[in-house]
């Protein structure tokens, strides 16, 4: 797998400088990076200080049904920038009525990522991961099934499966094919925060292993938490772990 940083874990920093944050992350090695708003630059600009720091645009963040927001115009920026993939990052669903709705509702977003040759995919959190039979499905698997049919991938954030009592490894082993970008990111030993990759509690090299097995392309550091140096301390963990070069 190829690492990204997801850009809303330095976005203090971003916000400040984000041409300045690009280069310091690249100067940590990582591959590329997936982009959470462009901070007033230009697709044309920002793909210009891509390709000159020799980072990837992995694939952007965008919630398609925001208001005022222009979705055709934002499928144009991500070709712009070079992504392979939009992903909608947050939608409230916390009952099978509300996977039920938000389903056809992606899959119309899918359709209209497809057709300018990029993939389509949705980031969970905690809140679908509730039981929806006694077979111990949850509101994730119950939006992949009902979405497969429209090409929607799932990007998984690790972290909030754990934190939504799914196991990491099961999810990626059960929707192989499906995950072509992986979300890292650790819990701390409580069990309610987050922490760089690589000092926590998570099975960080069990879960990449099982990213890879499953097909995944990338990798992504990320925090909810801004810290340009927790970000840091992640891509140094996954080195020492031999994950990455």
């Amino acid at each position: 797998m190829k690492l990204a940083v997801q850009l809303y874990s330095v976005r203090e920093d971003a916000a400040r400088d984000f041409v300045g944050t690009l280069e310091r992350l690249a100067a940590l090695g990582i591959d590329g990076v997936e982009f959470a708003g462009y901070h007033g630059l230009s697709a044309d600009a920002l793909r210009g200080h891509l390709d000159r720091l020799g980072l990837v645009a992995a694939s952007t963040h965008v919630v398609p049904g925001r208001p005022g927001l222009d979705f055709d115009a934002e499928i144009e920026k991500a070709r712009v920038l070079g992504c392979s993939y939009l992903v909608d990052p947050y939608a409230v669903v916390k009952s099978k009525g509300g996977i039920e709705r938000l389903a056809p509702k992606l899959a119309r977003y899918a359709k209209k990522v497809q057709a300018a040759g990029l993939g389509f995919g949705y980031h969970n959190h905690a809140h679908e991961c509730f039981r929806v039979d006694p077979d111990g499905r949850t509101g994730l698997d119950l939006l992949l099934e009902l979405t497969e049919g429209a090409g929607v991938f799932s990007e998984p954030d690790t972290h909030w499966l754990q934190r939504g009592k799914v196991a990491p490894r099961d999810f990626l082993r059960r929707h192989a094919g499906r995950v072509p970008i992986v979300h890292l990111k650790d819990l701390e030993a409580s069990g309610d925060h987050d922490a760089a990759v690589g000092e926590g509690v998570m099975d960080i090299r069990g879960i990449w292993e099982a990213a890879e097995a499953a097909g995944a392309k990338w990798a992504v550091v990320e925090l909810d938490t801004a810290s340009f140096e927790n970000i840091a301390l992640g891509v140094k963990n996954l080195r020492k772990l031999g994950l990455v070069r």
